[in-house]
């Protein structure tokens, strides 16, 4: 079984402290690639530097909604440079979040778009957060979708959603809240999407799955999403594997 970690942060603590670590134990569960996730300027410089030590992890740069506040040109100009450099393998991770008041609305939308733009001027596919926002999300990416790839990371939608945005092409992405016993929802959502439009990742060190919830979360936890998603589907966590992997292999281009 071979299985990729699309979203990771490495270079969050305490995954930072002990990464060589993480990445065998990652290596022994089965995890062969492993993407780790920008959310600012900074994290997307260190996002490079885990991609170009280790064989095994690619990177993206972005930034995240949360992070949007006090971005001016020339951090989008940095942006743009950084997406060209080895290994950097999408934007994101980009998009709203309404959760929090760490920046106004307009401005998170304004940078989106913007980062929108560079994903499509570098040809790289689109890592999206959506938090409490789903509808300006899918309202700002409609006007896109055509020859451009994207992912909902950390999916947080009902059926209804998932199916306007495999409409519009996108691929959707599950985390280790699909193993608690109340995302109901969510189960219906892994049930409804089709195999070769899943991906799979932990978004460690949060959202740990069970039997590991409320725990570090790290790479080598995904095989427990793999399961339950299987299991959901009614097929083997072997094609599952496989499926998810051909996804993610494809998509970000590995």
């Amino acid at each position: 079984m071979s299985l990729i970690d699309t979203h990771a942060h490495l270079d969050i603590p305490p995954l930072n402290q002990n990464t060589d670590d993480i990445i065998k134990r990652a290596k022994d569960s089965g995890i062969h690639k492993i993407i780790t996730i920008a959310v600012d300027i900074d994290s997307s410089f260190e996002s490079i530097k885990y991609a170009l030590k280790y064989d095994m992890v690619y990177a993206s740069c972005g930034i995240h909604p949360n992070h949007a506040k006090n971005i001016a040109f020339h951090d989008l100009e940095r942006l743009k440079s950084l997406a060209n450099e080895k290994k950097i393998v999408a934007i994101g991770e980009v998009g709203l979040d309404y959760h929090w008041d760490y920046c106004p609305a307009e401005k998170q939308k304004e940078i989106f778009l913007s980062q929108i733009d560079i994903a499509r001027e570098t040809n790289l596919p689109l890592i999206i957060h959506s938090r409490e926002a789903n509808e300006d999300v899918y309202e700002i990416l409609k006007g896109y979708a055509n020859g451009m790839k994207g992912v909902f990371h950390c999916f947080s939608g009902d059926v209804v959603f998932a199916k306007k945005i495999l409409d519009l092409g996108f691929y959707i992405s599950f985390t280790g809240v699909i193993t608690f016993p109340k995302a109901i929802t969510l189960k219906e959502v892994a049930a409804f999407v089709p195999s070769d439009r899943i991906m799979l990742e932990t978004d460690c060190p949060y959202l740990a799955p069970v039997p590991n919830r409320g725990k570090t979360n790290e790479p080598s936890y995904l095989k427990y999403i793999a399961e339950e998603i299987a299991k959901i589907k009614g097929i083997s966590l072997e094609e599952l594997a496989h499926c998810t992997t051909r996804n993610a292999t494809e998509f970000f281009s590995l």
